[in-house]
């Protein structure tokens, strides 16, 4: 609780000295591409922590021949303060100068996609991850690519030879 509490400040003041440039934003032009670097490594680190929970669940699961709703309400408060950042980064800078600095790879879209589903829609004091989420989404489905390079499920049936779970395609028309 205390280290959550120490973060809540830290990010406040992050956003308080951000602030400070809504008149001339294009002073951070030169450190944006650094800020939005340092800001999307901590989630993707959040996403890679995430995605090693979801694979114990994975294999716990099989143990127990249970199925697991893949798509269980996540809440990181530390994921949530860095979005704060990076909403009033856009805010600041506008996100059209942000959205361009936003990773793109193509095996950043099955998480993103995750986390944004994972995202719990009744809960309105979370709306910067979303609007963040859905953001940094919009940058990359600009990408053109194959389904079958992204869609992890697809390699996991193959290899188990089980058809009974959602592709990403799937999930994602549903």
């Amino acid at each position: 609780a205390e280290t959550v509490r120490l973060e809540e400040v830290q990010a406040d003041r992050v956003i308080a000295l951000l602030e400070k440039y809504q008149e001339q934003s294009h002073l951070l032009d030169k450190h944006l591409e650094l800020l939005v670097t340092r800001i999307m490594d901590a989630v993707k680190a959040v996403i890679r922590l995430r995605e090693t929970d979801r694979e114990a669940e994975r294999q716990a699961a099989q143990d127990n021949q249970a199925a697991s709703f893949p798509f269980q309400v996540y809440c990181n408060p530390g994921l949530q303060l860095v979005f704060k950042i990076l909403y009033t980064l856009c805010k600041v800078r506008g996100y059209k100068a942000v959205v361009k600095q936003l990773p793109h790879q193509v095996a950043d879209l099955e998480p993103c996609l995750h986390l944004l589903q994972c995202q719990d829609a009744a809960d309105y004091t979370t709306w910067e991850t979303r609007y963040s989420l859905l953001l940094w989404m919009s940058m990359l489905v600009l990408i053109p690519f194959d389904l079958d390079t992204v869609d992890s499920s697809l390699a996991a049936n193959a290899a188990a030879d089980n058809h009974s779970a959602g592709s990403l395609v799937q999930t994602t028309v549903e």
